[in-house]
């Protein structure tokens, strides 16, 4: 099946898919946590074993997680801030979330150091299941955590194994950092999943980018030329599609790609200039060098993830270190992130804002469009 525009994208990185060019995320998403959804989030919530012991329970431990997804769409950076979103939020919403009321109307409220406790108690990896396999939260397909004894590159073939894509219509193509350049999981992708991959090529791969590197690319020419203006600044971006070098043994390789992003000032003067390195198993008859362009950049948008959960989120500067609460949280940031790019915020910290100024807002992400 031949690649478009809109083809699919899994991003073994932040395991975010969704356009991989034109339209907007508004265009993509309807509201991900109506009123009418929450029964079904908490529905999915419910998977979740609870930790807790049988004796002195007086919340539900599926409120704690929906009161926990709702505040960190907000903006919630810690516990103490999850608890003061759950301490202020009005009562309607809370009882969307589950929270239970006393016979005279009172609404029970979880205090910090019930959330604090149970979550850091609470398995991390079926907290990631379960938000990952919610229907609504098709910003965040699959996670998995990756135990401190080992690193991304090993599970990234076991957290792959299980992600089924067959619905989606179109050509999947994973995207990934350099990192994730290996062998394996090049085969994996191509022969057991049956998708193609897009994968750049650096210097943990020495043989590859050696090869690539020596090509002749003063005789190959541009491909594709793309153009933008905003934020203060121009930017250009080419790309080249030279020969595949008949000497490359990493699997399945199809073509190979040099792109280079130049960024001007408004006064036309040079500020920075990136080259990349690339390969795909997509054939030229599958992609064009417009599309190929295309999904590189919007990959390089993924990756920019990282940079929106240190800033908006804190995530580097975290204090929460207790048991598997930096997990825990960890997976909601994901799929906040994911979620409120769905809903149409290009700005996360936007999204966060406009989250936190009602608290009925997480409950229904379908903001104005003059927000976005």
């Amino acid at each position: 099946m031949s690649v478009n525009p809109a083809m699919p994208v899994a991003d073994l990185s932040t395991l975010i898919w969704g356009g991989a060019g034109g339209g907007s995320p508004a265009d993509l998403a309807n509201p991900v946590l109506g009123l009418d959804d929450c029964r079904d989030l908490l529905e999915h919530l419910s998977e979740i074993t609870d930790p807790r012991g049988r004796r002195g329970v007086r919340h539900a431990f599926v409120s704690i997680l929906a009161i926990a997804v709702a505040a960190v769409l907000g903006g919630a950076r810690s516990f103490t801030a999850i608890g003061q979103w759950a301490d202020e939020a009005p009562g309607q919403v809370l009882t969307a979330l589950g929270v239970r009321s006393r016979r005279n109307g009172q609404l029970v409220r979880p205090c910090e150091s019930t959330i604090r406790k149970t979550l850091n108690k609470t398995n991390d990896k079926q907290v990631m299941a379960a938000l990952g396999s919610w229907p609504a939260a098709r910003a965040t397909p699959a996670m998995r955590a990756v135990d401190r004894k080992t690193n991304e590159i090993t599970q990234a073939v076991p957290l792959l194994s299980n992600l089924d894509l067959d619905h989606l219509d179109g050509t999947v193509v994973l995207t990934a950092a350099a990192l994730h350049t290996q062998r394996k999981l090049a085969a994996f992708v191509v022969e057991t999943k049956g998708w193609h991959y897009l994968l750049p090529v650096a210097g943990n791969q020495p043989l590859l980018f050696t090869h690539l590197d020596a090509l002749a690319r003063k005789d190959v020419p541009i491909a594709h030329t793309q153009t933008g203006r905003g934020n203060g600044r121009i930017e250009k971006r080419t790309i080249q599609m030279p020969p595949a070098p008949e000497n490359i043994t990493f699997p399945h390789v199809a073509q190979v790609f040099l792109i280079e992003r130049e960024v001007y000032d408004l006064e036309g003067k040079l500020t920075s200039a990136i080259a990349a390195l690339g390969i795909t198993s997509l054939t030229a008859d599958q992609v064009t060098a417009a599309q190929l362009a295309t999904l590189v950049r919007s990959h390089w948008s993924i990756e920019t993830s990282h940079y929106v959960r240190d800033v908006s989120y804190g995530e580097g500067a975290g204090t929460i270190r207790t048991g598997t609460g930096p997990a825990v949280m960890a997976a909601l940031r994901s799929f906040a992130i994911g979620a409120l790019h769905l809903a149409g915020f290009p700005n996360i910290a936007a999204g966060q804002r406009w989250s936190h100024s009602d608290y009925a807002n997480p409950l229904s992400l379908n903001p104005p469009s003059v927000i976005r």
